[in-house]
């Protein structure tokens, strides 16, 4: 399982990197609707990871980290992108101002996401969301104010989550230490069994 966490964890990691390197070329060189077709292929690939992540009941540990890093950088630059162009600019700035503040939570941060499973997968949802708020703003430039002020309240709830596991992440449940602890003493009692009967 860990094998192929880590080549998971890598795979996400180097996906998103990519992506992201031509979602900044092509906001800067490209225009704002082929930037909004990277930005969708990322909402999708997040999408499948997070789905992928609670099936096989464990997280892609080794690089998640670093994979939410860049999800942060890719909403940061999406919203200063948008107000570029003077859209909904309070709400905007509000959004790159939060996942900001989340960025800088998490890596100032001891305790970690990928630590709890529910937790990062909640966590990949809530990023899922808002970014479905933001991406529409790519393609139409007057584009209902409702969509802003949901996308204020993810990254309210992403900054607020990212706060309280920095927090209390110590009492946050890890299930994935259990199982393991449990196949040790297995094999203890394996490995005690022989002595006995050669006595």
């Amino acid at each position: 399982m860990k094998s192929r966490n880590s080549v998971i964890s890598i795979l996400m990691f180097s996906l998103s990197l990519a992506l992201f390197v031509i979602f900044s070329l092509t906001i800067f060189f490209g225009g704002q609707e082929i930037g909004g077709s990277i930005y969708f292929i990322y909402i999708a690939l997040s999408l499948a990871f997070t789905f992928l992540s609670k099936r096989i009941r464990q997280n892609y540990i080794s690089l998640y980290r670093y994979s939410a890093y860049l999800a942060d950088a890719f909403n940061i630059l999406a919203a200063g992108s948008i107000i570029y162009y003077k859209v909904h600019v309070p709400y905007m700035v509000a959004i790159g101002s939060l996942v900001g503040i989340s960025l800088v939570v998490d890596l100032i941060s001891k305790n970690r996401l990928e630590e709890s499973k529910t937790v990062s997968i909640v966590s990949g949802l809530l990023n899922c969301g808002l970014m479905c708020c933001i991406f529409p703003f790519f393609f139409i430039s007057s584009f209902t104010r409702s969509f802003a002020i949901a996308g204020t309240v993810f990254a309210v709830l992403i900054c607020a989550m990212k706060i309280v596991v920095a927090v209390l992440g110590g009492t946050i449940d890890r299930p994935e230490k259990e199982p393991e602890a449990k196949e040790e003493s297995l094999e203890d009692k394996i490995t005690e069994t022989p002595d006995e009967t050669i006595e």
